[in-house]
């Protein structure tokens, strides 16, 4: 429980600080629990991690005896703004109502515990700049803006969506989003380049569709090994990374050819073999599985011929997992989540049944996340310096391996030193109120 004291640093405008004694800190680097372990929180940083209880009045002292403090969660792997990639056949609302839509779910996310995220595919770089600026409540994100394909790619027909491009040859997008086409080793240089003038954090490419789209066959390689090397190399040389987008179905040469041409991360990779993970731990090429957005198409997807594939797909999924662990591959958390939420909790609990042990799968979703996305020096361990990420948790991760899956554990949800949600956070002192912008700049 919160102490009753007065703040008064706050009440003075000075910068807040907080304590939280008596709960269980799960760092999130893999060590063992600290019981009865204090975090001390000044603005947006992690002051103090000790075992002190008694503090003097500028301090306010909060209780969480029985809970669980960890690192908030990160998520490399989501889909704010998915309509912006099929924008001809979202034609139902305006572009303000979908604009409003995506910022609910970065709000959502966040409320759900995921402070930081990777959005791979039809964000625009603004939503992420007003995230980081304070307007716009979400996860501090870094995007790819779109998903680099070959004609007749990954989204240009997406059963159950509609797609990039109509039957009619009909295709729209935002501005700010390129268009996702490039053919041949100079075209797949040049979009590189054209992503990253238009502000992408990485390079995302997609090596085959989805098995599901009929137009295909289900593992056909989308770009050619000489159109791999070099996006690689282009990307390398700008200094980012390339995601790829490569489910296997039925074979592993699409995963294999991405593999050699030196991508940095496999997204989905549902069918690997023992030479394609020998060699992603060789090369360390992070590995994101997803198992809940084939869990999704199992047993959501709409479309009933989606149900099967997707239910072999989850189950090939759950073997490379278990191959790509027993192999040493470096596994970040990721879920593909643009229809419902919460699914880091579901993600977690599959990782644990494919073989993770509860501390390893919160790693996962923490501190390796955080590497992936090159953010491991503000977030993703509870330490000394870094952000004030965190999570307060009525329970113990390690014991109920589904704790994530119920937002109502949840007690609190702290970004960068502010609590955001969670029953904890109502008993915190209201924050001043936020400067008014003026927005009018003349010319």
């Amino acid at each position: 429980m919160p102490s009753n004291r007065k703040h008064p640093r706050l009440a003075k405008g000075g910068p807040m600080s907080i304590a939280f004694i008596g709960g269980t800190v799960i760092d999130g680097t893999g060590a063992d629990p600290m019981p009865e372990t204090t975090i001390v929180v000044e603005e947006s940083k992690i002051v103090e991690i000790t075992q002190q209880t008694e503090f003097g009045h500028d301090v306010d002292v909060y209780d969480i005896s029985g809970r669980t403090i960890l690192p908030g969660l990160i998520d490399t792997h989501v889909h704010f703004a998915e309509w912006a990639q099929w924008l001809i056949t979202s034609q139902k609302h305006p572009l303000s109502y979908l604009a409003a839509e995506t910022i609910c779910r970065m709000r959502a996310t966040l409320e759900r515990g995921v402070t930081s995220a990777r959005d791979m595919g039809g964000l625009e770089i603004g939503f992420c700049q007003a995230q980081e600026a304070g307007l716009i409540p979400g996860p501090r994100t870094k995007a790819v803006l779109v998903i680099i394909q070959a004609t007749n790619g990954l989204t240009d027909f997406m059963p159950g969506v509609g797609g990039t491009i109509t039957p009619q040859g009909l295709s729209a997008f935002m501005p700010g989003i390129p268009t996702p086409w490039a053919n041949g080793a100079d075209g797949v240089r040049e979009k590189v380049r054209e992503v990253l003038r238009y502000g992408a954090d990485f390079i995302k490419i997609a090596q085959t569709s989805v098995p599901w789209a009929q137009q295909h066959r289900p593992d056909r390689p989308c770009f050619t090994p000489a159109e791999l090397e070099a996006i690689v190399d282009e990307a390398h040389r700008a200094g980012t990374e390339v995601c790829c987008h490569v489910i296997g179905y039925e074979s592993t040469d699409s995963t294999w050819e991405a593999i050699q041409a030196g991508v940095d991360l496999i997204d989905h990779g549902s069918f690997l073999d023992d030479r394609c993970v020998e060699e992603m731990a060789k090369r360390n090429i992070w590995y994101c599985p997803m198992f809940s957005i084939m869990d999704f198409h199992a047993t959501r997807n709409q479309n009933p011929m989606v149900n099967p594939i997707g239910a072999r797909t989850l189950e090939l999924t759950k073997e490379s997992f278990k191959r790509a662990l027993a192999a040493g591959v470096r596994i970040c958390l990721g879920t593909d989540q643009p229809f419902e939420i919460p699914w880091q909790g579901r993600e977690i609990k599959f990782m644990i049944e494919c073989g993770m042990t509860p501390m390893q799968a919160i790693v996962a979703s923490t501190k390796s996340s955080a590497e992936a996305l090159h953010m491991d020096n503000l977030v993703g361990t509870l330490e000394v310096g870094k952000e004030a990420d965190l999570l307060v948790i009525d329970g113990n991760p390690l014991e109920t391996h589904d704790i994530f899956c119920d937002p109502n554990n949840l007690q609190l949800v702290m970004q960068a030193g502010k609590p955001f949600s969670g029953t904890l956070a109502a008993s915190f002192p209201k924050p001043p109120m936020a400067k008014v912008v003026n927005f009018y700049r003349p010319f």
